[in-house]
């Protein structure tokens, strides 16, 4: 079987680091490879500019002390004289992982080329960071754990607590080549002059070869763009249903949305919930009718509904609210054809009292419907929970974020409903188990959360609740 995940592993000889920023940028781990190597075209190093920024995982940032090094001018031909620098040094530094998806067995080859590259590495930092690369193929992607805290990169508009980090770009080798030669033809004009000479050339650059990237720790990470609708019947009251029929309303706004983008492509693959003409079948709007919990008396019946997708897929999501009407979504009955609603743009998502709480950060989160498994679980524990920490991976939630699972048939909510009283389509053709869980992470996660196997259609949707004692 193909490997899915190269993962580049450095350990600090020395115990110290004294790059710039934490973590250290793939970019920096990138140039140690290619100071290792005394060469550009080394094995893997021209796959690896063409690869998507990788995965972290790291710890805290070490505490740091500051150094003052004085440093001779290599421009004065007496090199008496220092200039001040100070050099922030971070101690006791614990590993750091990298870790890139692959596609293909092409992208393996690829992969086990680097990995014997990156045996090379010296240095991670300055010269005296000493520091050691190992490399491995995995199956499965790296997550939070003892080890430290899944960094991750974001698509989309950046914030106030992201970490700017360099990656790889196409065209790096190009310009750390360029970067050499100017350097080694500055050595042999000041060789030649006895002192730096302008006819030397200098290693400036122009930015080619580099990305900008923000990260965020995966708890922090945004997992969807999104946008509400409150549900209104014809002569303007609340509509609502019970919270079983979440496949229901889901189908009926799935239909009406295909119906405004009827044609269009690959903006009517991502509605409908197929992959489009690029393949990536995580590329689809989910509709998630939203219960009504925050409360004991809360009735969990479905009065709203959030239409989310990746943040990635913002620019397809706003395409399709372009083609939707400003008065709404129509929910037509499949049989009768009657207008049983109208779905009406919620303008003030966070300030709606619901969606605010189904959406606020929070460290523990149980199931209103029961979250039906992407697997059989032959009954067993063990099983049950491997089958619901791949459902958070599925969402895109770091599973190594757990700290306590709680499992089985009955709920934690008192809006929680029985699985015989989830209407899913074909239910006879389901063979798949469902249970109802309770999630308490060691980091507060934000919503919205719908694990399962019906989560693109609101089965499985999580709310907020106290920790468990």
């Amino acid at each position: 079987m193909t490997a899915r995940h190269l993962t580049l592993h450095v350990t600090f000889l020395a115990g110290t680091y004294s790059g710039a920023e934490w973590p250290p940028s793939p970019a920096r781990l990138v140039q140690a490879i290619v100071a290792g190597q005394a060469s550009t075209t080394a094995p893997g190093l021209a796959w690896v500019e063409r690869q998507p920024a990788p995965v972290i995982l790291a710890a805290d940032e070490p505490p740091s002390v500051v150094r003052r090094d004085y440093v001779p001018l290599n421009a004065t031909p007496d090199h008496e004289s220092r200039a001040a620098r100070d050099r922030i040094i971070r101690r006791e530094v614990p590993p750091v992982s990298y870790a890139w998806p692959l596609v293909d067995a092409a992208d393996e080859a690829e992969a086990r080329a680097l990995i014997v590259s990156a045996s090379q590495v010296a240095a991670l930092g300055a010269g005296q960071d000493m520091a050691l690369v190992r490399g491995a193929l995995t199956e499965a992607a790296p997550v939070s754990g003892v080890a430290g805290r899944l960094w991750l990169p974001v698509v989309g508009p950046r914030s106030e607590v992201d970490v700017l980090l360099t990656v790889p770009a196409p065209g790096l080798m190009d310009e750390l080549a360029r970067r050499h030669a100017a350097t080694a033809a500055g050595a042999a004009a000041m060789k030649a002059a006895g002192h730096w000479s302008p006819q030397g050339g200098q290693a400036t650059s122009d930015g080619s070869g580099f990305a900008t990237v923000a990260y965020l720790p995966s708890h922090l990470k945004p997992r969807s763009a999104l946008v509400a609708y409150a549900l209104v019947r014809p002569e303007g009251s609340a509509a609502s249903w019970p919270a079983g029929e979440a496949v229901v309303v889901a189908g009926m706004l799935r239909h009406a949305l295909i119906q405004c983008v009827q044609g269009q492509g690959d903006l009517g693959a991502f509605v409908s919930g197929h992959p489009g003409s690029d393949g990536d079948p995580a590329r689809r709007l989910s509709v998630v009718p939203v219960p009504s919990t925050g409360h004991a008396h809360a009735d969990g019946r479905l009065r709203r509904a959030l239409l989310l997708a990746r943040p990635e897929d913002a620019a397809l999501l706003s395409q399709v609210l372009r083609c939707v009407s400003p008065s709404g979504l129509p929910l037509i009955d499949a049989d009768s054809g009657e207008v049983l609603a109208m779905a009406v743009p919620i303008a003030g998502v966070r300030g709606e009292p619901v969606l605010r709480q189904l959406l606020r950060p929070a460290r523990t989160w149980a199931s209103v419907q029961p979250v039906i498994l992407p697997g059989r679980d032959s009954g067993e524990p063990r099983r049950t929970r491997k089958l619901l920490l791949r459902t958070l991976a599925h969402a895109g939630i770091d599973p190594g974020l757990v700290e306590r699972l709680d499992f089985g048939p009955r709920g934690y909510l008192p809006q929680s409903i029985d699985y015989r009283d989830t209407r899913i389509k074909q239910r006879d053709s389901w063979a798949l188990p469902a249970v109802h869980v309770r999630i308490t992470f060691r980091e507060p996660v934000a919503g919205p959360i719908v694990l399962g196997q019906g989560r693109n259609a609101g089965v499985g949707t999580m709310a907020p609740c106290a920790n468990p004692e």
